[in-house]
């Protein structure tokens, strides 16, 4: 497995696709149509160096770019939902048995898993950047409930993710 240092920000490359090759499932038809330019379309993706051999995987399309010329800025990119959850089930496996002692003996009966792209920068932290909650429920289970409100680019920039789910993100198929 690759090591990346903590904090390090997502590994990304704008692929030029033809519109008609991005599969419904992965972005709305109606989203590509609006966004492709001569019928080609630009992807802002994970770079796993997979994709010359096995095609798109549409969990790691982060979004479309909507004017290349731009580059990837916030207001530049549409999010791709399936890629969203793609990184909410990644933030589910993070459980650990450190992560379940912490939240049984605590009071609050929850760990946030978050973001890392101001980790150290400040001490509060934005809803934007927790990706989710592991909590405590009444019987006892430990349960992952994703944060609707985390932001794949926020006014810090593109999502710095914690070093086990970058680790997934970039090795599993």
């Amino acid at each position: 497995m690759p090591q990346l240092p903590p904090g390090e920000q997502l590994k990304t490359v704008i692929l030029q696709v033809e519109a008609k090759k991005v599969p419904e499932n992965v972005l709305p038809a109606e989203v590509v149509r609006k966004y492709a330019i001569d019928n080609m379309i630009h992807l802002l993706s994970c770079q796993s160096g997979k994709e010359k051999q096995t095609g798109l995987s549409g969990r790691r399309i982060i979004g479309i770019v909507k004017d290349p010329e731009l580059g990837i800025l916030k207001e530049n990119i549409i999010i791709n939902p399936a890629f969203r959850k793609f990184i909410y089930d990644l933030a589910k496996d993070e459980i650990n048995n450190v992560l379940l002692r912490e939240i049984r003996s605590s009071e609050i009966g929850a760990t946030a898993v978050m973001d890392e792209r101001t980790a150290g920068v400040r001490g509060d932290i934005a809803n934007e950047e927790i990706i989710g909650l592991f909590k405590r429920t009444p019987d006892g289970k430990i349960i992952f409930e994703s944060n609707p409100n985390f932001a794949i680019f926020s006014k810090f920039g593109l999502c710095r993710l914690t070093h086990g789910i970058r680790e997934k993100l970039y090795t599993l198929p």
